[in-house]
């Protein structure tokens, strides 16, 4: 029996499809070139069901809406606005002004009413924004065939009651921020609904949005801190954003390329929900160095969530990373989280423990066996570290690494595990070592192509090393929190060998007679691809018993 399924069943009570699985799960990562326009699509090496017998080959990845070949245009990823033929607009409270700067652009596409301090952009262009507004907003509302270039160079906009950036229409709207810059966006109440639009955002855009520049933007929101309902980009400058719900919400997808981005937020940091559509909802990230301070998920994408690099900094979390499926192939991520590191599972808004009570992972289930088919953890590359008071990797499905290194300093009680999947484990390449509690524990399953070992040891929160028979050390962590059993898998761990897992002044030895290895005193051993475990000769010996969560 699955004994923590009869509690938990995860978090997710809708199903977004990214993935219909049939036999082996095919799948491809990214290549590590920039994506532009013109970049070609990506390829890698990973698979979610590996035979014990496969050979190394490329296989085909396609993230479902993911077009890996146009994330970012030409435009997005230029950190300076041509100001050559821009209009210049001074903000300042009942006296907002607009002159020509150079060339042809008219002051005839502003409109500002020193009434209410607004100031309304009517056509395409590059507009230069300056000054403050104490209770102020600039709208957009261009053709739907316009592009707009809003150029911030020391701009202060506070607004009690709406967004202080308005897109009512464009094509496409870029947000830059001038080099050496320092700009302020606030909310400091409520947001009152536009008429059918619920405008809860300080920037709130119905199209395509992207963020860019070399100067600085600071957020504050009594709501959420930055919202399309369509695309938003973040390719560059500095971003410190300061929410009471998410931080930043793109309805379609939210892609990142670049910048420094501080984020706080009392839901999620970074949100991605688009339950209508399975091929948006996404989150793509290629770059950039975030520091995250979130109550719920870190980063939460509906279906896809694909960090190909960047540098990524959880410093406290419910879930760090959540998505339908979870792609890694590249980048420097470290996750503190209160509950899972990584959740892939079907999307849920509403995720937390304080809003699910004594359900926080999900709802009560029958089924002890219950999984979710189109949920996939794929680690292809990087460096993931992470320390979960719940799973450290879960899986609704399956969790295949190819490649990267891993730590988790997982839970030290008996009612989660380091490593969790709703069908199956599987490594085929990379560094893995991850510590917990021996109630829940899980190792790779047999049909991995690389060693792995699940081993019992001593509670102690020392580090822990795995040493070969000629006494050379090949891997080491240091969780810095208690533990009793620890999964370890590196190329070095082959079958027929001997080695030493050390942990402070106590050793272990294991003799790797197959492919895995589980000797923990009630884990749950190596699950096999029916998420049902292998039955091992006794009670969490060898093999192990159940498996699954």
């Amino acid at each position: 029996m699955n004994y923590k399924n009869i509690f938990s069943n995860r978090k997710s009570l809708k199903i977004v499809p990214a993935f219909i699985l049939a036999g082996t799960l095919i799948l491809s990562g990214c290549s590590t070139t920039k994506t532009t326009s013109t970049s070609s699509t990506a390829q890698s090496t990973t698979s979610s069901n590996v035979s014990k017998n496969a050979t190394a080959k490329t296989l085909s990845y396609q993230v479902s809406g993911m077009d890996l070949s146009s994330m970012f245009s030409s435009r997005d990823l230029e950190q300076e606005a041509d100001t050559s033929d821009a209009v210049s607009i001074s903000l300042s409270d009942s006296a907002s002004k607009v002159s020509k700067v150079a060339g042809s652009g008219s002051k005839d596409s502003v409109s500002i009413d020193n009434t209410t301090n607004t100031v309304t952009i009517k056509s395409a262009g590059v507009y230069v924004l300056s000054g403050t507004l104490s209770n102020g907003q600039i709208v957009i509302e261009a053709e739907n065939t316009d592009k707009v270039q809003i150029v911030l160079d020391d701009v202060n906009i506070t607004n009690s009651s709406s967004a202080a950036l308005y897109v009512k229409q464009a094509d496409k709207v870029f947000v830059t921020t001038a080099s050496g810059s320092t700009n302020t966006l606030e909310n400091t109440s409520t947001f009152t609904a536009d008429g059918q639009t619920n405008v809860d955002g300080v920037i709130f855009s119905k199209e395509d949005i992207t963020l860019n520049g070399k100067g600085t933007l600071t957020i504050k929101s009594a709501a959420h801190g930055i919202v399309s309902k369509d695309d938003l980009k973040v390719t560059g400058g500095t971003l410190n954003v300061e929410a009471a719900s998410h931080a930043l919400s793109g309805k379609d997808s939210i892609r990142v390329a670049g910048g420094t981005l501080n984020l706080t937020a009392e839901k999620d940091a970074l949100h991605s929900s688009n339950a209508d559509d399975t091929k948006k909802g996404y989150i793509y990230i290629e770059g950039g160095s975030f520091t995250i301070n979130a109550k719920d998920d870190g980063i939460h994408a509906d279906t896809d969530l694909y960090i190909k690099e960047g540098s990524i900094n959880i410093e406290s979390s419910y879930e760090g990373l959540e998505g339908n499926t979870i792609t890694i192939d590249g980048g420097d991520i470290k996750i503190t989280s209160s509950d899972d590191g990584l959740n892939a599972a079907s999307g849920n808004d509403d995720s937390t423990e304080e809003s699910q009570g004594m359900f926080a992972n999900g709802p009560h289930t029958d089924d002890p066996n219950a999984s979710d088919s189109t949920a996939v953890v794929f680690i292809n590359g990087g460096t993931l570290t992470v320390n979960a008071s719940g799973d450290g990797l879960d899986s609704n499905g399956t969790l295949t690494v190819t490649g990267g290194t891993v730590y988790v300093a997982g839970p030290s009680d008996n009612g989660n595990g380091a490593l969790d999947v709703g069908t199956e484990a599987t490594i085929t390449g990379g560094t893995v070592i991850a510590t917990g509690g021996s109630g829940m524990a899980v190792n790779f399953s047999s049909n991995s192509t690389q060693g792995s070992m699940l081993v019992g040891v001593s509670q102690t929160s020392d580090a822990v090393t795995l040493i070969d028979s000629s006494g050379n050390e090949i891997a080491t962590f240091s969780p810095n929190k208690a533990y009793n059993s620890v999964v370890i898998s590196t190329p070095e761990v082959k079958s027929g060998s001997t080695y030493t897992v050390k942990t402070g002044s106590n050793s272990t030895s294991v003799t790797m007679d197959a492919i895995t290895y589980s000797n923990v005193s009630g884990g749950m051993g190596s699950p096999d691809n029916t998420g049902r475990g292998n039955m091992g000769g006794t009670f969490g010996g060898k093999g192990g018993f159940g498996g699954g969560h």
